[in-house]
């Protein structure tokens, strides 16, 4: 990286070049990544699609293949719940909080068309709260019950905050903040993933499918049907010795239309990072680079966004990925305000808060 000095003038014109052209979104850099990491697949298991994309041999298991850790959490009808408990049956869990007033009643939606199109199979849904201060198992069967997802099929798990995270994030390996400070309103206490978690009978989580988008609504639909007949035809120790091959979100469609960027590259900018640092793009260069617009105040789509990246960010930490995450408001994030706004995320060093003058 370069010198704290001051930018030598850097050119309006090209920094609204690198702007528009960092436009290259986080489904983007996960496919490039991955193609990037080459490994071998397993010929041997069933084929479980995240998002219903076309095969792409070149992945690498984000999941442990033993399985989830064992855990001990309290269900809505306050009784112990542990992971020799959900074995046996694949299953479906995704993170909500009660008082969410963002994206935690859509995905409580797909869950429920998964629980009305699965209801007399051998399935479980496994809601795991992320505000268990909150959600006591009482609060959580008052939801279900509103929701009319109180049948035996549903298992709506709480507990202490420090194992539910450490599942959360070690296990499933999903971000999960809770905010603190200016951050956090009313109805936006926690900022956590938006994905539906499939698990397989022996705990092995197979793939993830974001809950708000429908193509990867029907993508789990399919899975979860390819599973179950999977595992009821070899069974279940069979089906899941070997684990499944995970593939990774692909638009083939996007990749034959005509370039939206410029070939030539991002153009030449200079910004300061959280920690006073000057950064150009020669910093960049040499690494792939994920980017996302935020401003520390919002409150509706940047924590969601942010958490994206957290989540890119934690699955991508072992290679040499860079991410950054640009404020359009940079008046008020000052280098001060964008190091406060990365630690709730737990960001490292190759996770970059940038601000400059505003254009």
């Amino acid at each position: 990286m370069t010198s704290d000095s001051p930018a030598t003038g850097p050119r309006r014109s090209s920094l609204v070049m690198w702007m528009t052209g960092s436009l290259l979104w986080l489904a983007v850099l996960a496919t490039a990544i991955i193609v990037w990491r080459k490994q071998p697949v397993a010929t041997d298991a069933p084929t479980i699609s995240v998002t219903g994309g076309e095969q792409n041999p070149a992945n690498y298991p984000l999941w442990d293949e033993k399985g989830l850790p064992d855990f001990t959490l309290t269900s809505s009808e306050g009784k112990t719940v542990t992971k020799q408990d959900l074995l046996g049956q694949p299953w479906v869990t995704s993170f909500i909080f009660t008082r969410c007033r963002d994206t935690c009643p859509r995905i409580t939606q797909s869950m429920l068309e998964l629980s009305r199109r699965f209801r007399d199979e051998p399935v479980r849904l496994v809601p795991i709260t992320v505000d268990p201060l909150n959600d006591t198992p009482e609060v959580l069967a008052d939801y279900a019950t509103a929701n009319q997802a109180d049948s035996e099929q549903w298992v709506w798990l709480t507990g202490p905050q420090t194992a539910l995270y450490d599942l959360i994030q070690q296990g499933f390996r999903m971000p999960v903040q809770e905010m603190q400070g200016e951050e956090r309103k009313p109805g936006f206490e926690v900022a956590h993933s938006n994905n539906l978690l499939l698990v397989d009978s022996r705990g092995v989580v197979r793939g993830k499918y974001n809950g708000l988008v429908d193509a990867e609504m029907t993508a789990l639909r399919r899975d979860l049907r390819q599973l179950i007949d999977a595992e009821q035809s070899a069974g279940a120790s069979t089906a899941s010795q070997t684990g499944p091959t995970i593939l990774e979100p692909r638009d083939a469609e996007a990749e034959e239309e005509k370039p939206l960027w410029n070939p030539a590259g991002v153009g030449d900018f200079t910004m300061t990072s959280r920690t006073g640092e000057t950064i150009t793009r020669d910093d960049l260069l040499g690494h792939p680079w994920a980017v996302c617009f935020v401003f520390t105040r919002c409150a509706a789509t940047c924590p969601r966004l942010s958490t994206e990246m957290a989540e890119l960010h934690q699955r991508f930490r072992e290679t040499d990925a860079l991410f950054v995450s640009l404020t359009v408001d940079p008046e008020y994030d000052t280098p001060e305000v964008l190091k406060n706004y990365a630690e709730i995320f737990s960001a490292g060093d190759n996770w970059l808060f940038l601000g400059g003058d505003k254009i």
